[in-house]
């Protein structure tokens, strides 16, 4: 199946010293793409920690990441970001945070998420597109499974839903949880 083709990189929204971690992989895998499926900060919990500034330059270790562009729209934000790194090229990546999707709850709206889903149009990337929410499992691995089912639909006229899910519970252990 060619939707297998594609390579996400499932994670934990970073928190405190991980945050550098995160922003050099994001480096070292030449990522163009991050999905985020979490809000900073829901119902008065913190879920992720920022690593991407509001306007201007932030550094994280060795890496500053420059905030190029913003979009609102009415269920997610769109940033264009620039890492740049001494003695390198500078990289482009587009951060794609989706703002209607409690955590332990559904997206406001279910359109919203397909919506959402085509416009970050998983297949254009040649890089690894990160995927995370808050765990790294529930809205993670939801998403990534809408995007396998909207592929094998598109490629087969049919889907698979109990193989979708085993398979990425093969790839990460607890990935979308069932009560």
């Amino acid at each position: 199946d060619s939707h297998n083709d594609v390579k996400f990189i499932a994670a934990q929204g970073p928190f405190g010293a991980v945050v550098n971690d995160f922003v050099r992989m994001l480096w070292e895998q030449k990522v163009e793409k991050v999905v985020m499926l979490t809000n900073l900060i829901e119902e008065g919990k913190p879920k992720c920690d920022k690593y991407w500034p509001d306007s201007g330059n932030t550094a994280f270790g060795e890496i500053t990441v420059k905030l190029k562009d913003t979009q609102i729209l009415a269920d997610y934000v769109i940033r264009k970001i620039e890492l740049e790194k001494s003695d390198a090229p500078t990289q482009s990546l587009t951060h794609y945070h989706f703002t209607s999707w409690p955590d332990q709850g559904v997206p406001v709206t279910p359109w919203a998420l397909v919506d959402f889903e085509q416009r970050v149009d998983i297949n254009s990337s040649t890089a690894p597109v990160v995927v995370h929410c808050s765990a790294g499992v529930g809205r993670t691995g939801t998403f990534i499974a809408l995007h396998n089912i909207l592929s094998q639909a598109k490629e087969t006229g049919s889907v698979d839903f109990y193989k979708t899910l085993v398979k990425l519970r093969e790839d990460r252990f607890l990935m979308i949880q069932t009560p």
